[in-house]
């Protein structure tokens, strides 16, 4: 007996094998597949920074941005 990958609910076999006497009917009540829960994607906030070094100035960006090594966070 295989059963479908789609068939929850209450199914009843009875089996028979040509000849008597007809064994009863078995009722067999499957449960659907439990559904994988997926955790939420979180996009993380992006922070811009202005570096300063002299006359220089550079923009760094990300989750948790830092200066470059002689550069001032401004």
């Amino acid at each position: 007996f295989t059963v479908p990958a789609n068939a929850a609910g209450i199914h009843t076999i009875q089996i028979y094998n040509g000849s008597a006497p007809v064994l009863p009917v078995q009722t067999l009540t499957l449960a659907s597949a439990p559904m994988a829960v997926k955790a939420p994607v979180v996009k993380q906030k992006v922070t811009y920074i202005l570096c300063v070094k002299g006359a220089h100035r550079r923009v760094t960006y990300g989750v948790n941005p830092t200066c470059p090594t002689g550069f001032v966070k401004q």
